[in-house]
């Protein structure tokens, strides 16, 4: 089984894409999308910033290098 390993960058084997600032005036409670920050869901909005299976790498924060994974969309956030 070792002999199917092959090492690679992780950009080489998936896309890597920022997430988005979204101020909290823009949430909206209602909203079908989650939008998450690097510690937890921060809040809701109506539209999708990635189709999913999207997986999210915390940069910032006390949580810095924590991974989420979601099959569905969803909003990454990314904070100032």
């Amino acid at each position: 089984m070792a002999g199917e390993w092959r090492k690679a960058r992780f950009c080489e084997i998936a896309e890597v894409l920022p997430g988005k600032y979204i101020p909290a005036s823009d949430y909206d409670p209602t909203g079908d999308y989650l939008i998450y920050g690097s510690n937890s869901v921060m809040g809701r909005v109506r539209d999708p910033l990635y189709e999913g299976p999207i997986i999210a790498f915390a940069r910032i924060g006390s949580n810095c290098g924590s991974t989420m994974y979601s099959a569905g969309p969803e909003v990454p956030s990314r904070g100032v």
